[in-house]
């Protein structure tokens, strides 16, 4: 628990210095942006220091570390990706959680060390409110489950394609299949395609007057669909908080979240890595607020 914590401080040290790094870039070359290969070379000069267990952090088989952290940074809304490679600093915004008006600072230069808070962005040193105040919701926007199906029924057409395996949300669990004559007559599924680059497509698909009708899934609305595929057959998702010391905890989910949930989540807890992270150290006074954050998701608390 120790080494995360310190992954956590130096995570935020990284986070800073990289912004402060476009800025003075984007001065030196008169641009307002600045192109991914001036920034990671810098970056990896600093984590050719570093030990294993920090970089260990950035667990992405794909790109380097200092490509992770950048993509991290966009993501948590600390940079944005002007595209073709070029990356600016968005302004300073507080992210306020409804649980004891925690104000979190994204994208800002100040730190402040707070032994009750374990996440990638900062704390405000002062309570003096200077800088725009967005909801959880503004900061990352999440379609709500019930309504998702409705959405996805309107998009079907024919489904004309060689199903390779299937996923099924039945029994109260989610289960791969490759047999599309267990597919009941009006039950929902996801169809696996494999193209002939040896990658897969998703679509949401549904069995009507024994035909297979569906709609291609886009890679970032995968994990959302599975839990609106969940919500409609009663199939629960559950999290567990496990006690550590000094008042923080441990938040461990059985299966990945959705992006727009990570994101809130990485705020005000420290992921175990950087690529689907399943493990979380959180503060037990942010126990409502992670709650506040999963209600989008129907997750519920292992009692």
């Amino acid at each position: 628990m120790l080494e995360q914590l310190l992954v956590q401080k130096k995570l935020q040290h990284y986070i800073t210095y990289v912004k402060n790094l476009i800025i003075g870039l984007a001065e030196e070359f008169q641009t307002e942006k600045v192109h991914y290969r001036r920034i990671l070379p810098v970056i990896d000069r600093l984590f050719s220091h570093e030990n294993k267990e920090f970089l260990s952090f950035f667990n992405g088989k794909k790109n380097r570390e200092s490509l992770q952290l950048l993509q991290l940074m966009h993501q948590q809304g600390e940079i944005i990706n002007e595209g073709k490679g070029y990356y600016s600093v968005l302004p300073t915004r507080v992210i306020q959680f409804p649980e004891e008006e925690t104000n979190i600072l994204v994208s800002s230069y100040d730190f402040m060390s707070n032994e009750s808070y374990c996440g990638l962005a900062q704390l405000p040193i002062n309570q003096q409110i200077i800088y725009p105040v967005l909801k959880p919701d503004d900061y990352s926007y999440r379609p709500v489950l019930t309504g998702i199906m409705s959405i996805l029924e309107k998009k079907l057409s024919l489904l004309n394609l060689d199903i390779s395996e299937m996923i099924r949300f039945i029994s109260g669990r989610q289960q791969k299949t490759s047999l599309v004559t267990n597919i009941k007559e009006g039950e929902w599924f996801i169809a696996i395609h494999e193209t002939p680059f040896n990658s897969k497509n998703f679509y949401v698909a549904l069995k009507r007057d024994n035909t297979i009708y569906g709609t291609y899934i886009l890679k970032q609305n995968y994990l959302r669909i599975c839990f609106a595929l969940c919500d409609y057959y009663g199939i629960e998702n559950k999290y567990t908080v496990n006690p550590l010391i000094n008042g923080l905890v441990e938040i461990y989910f059985n299966r990945q979240l959705p992006r727009e949930e990570l994101s809130l989540l990485n705020l005000i807890a420290l992921p175990n890595c950087y690529e689907n992270p399943k493990k979380f150290i959180t503060h037990e006074l942010q126990l409502g607020n992670i709650q506040s954050i999963l209600e989008s998701l129907k997750l519920k608390e292992m009692e």
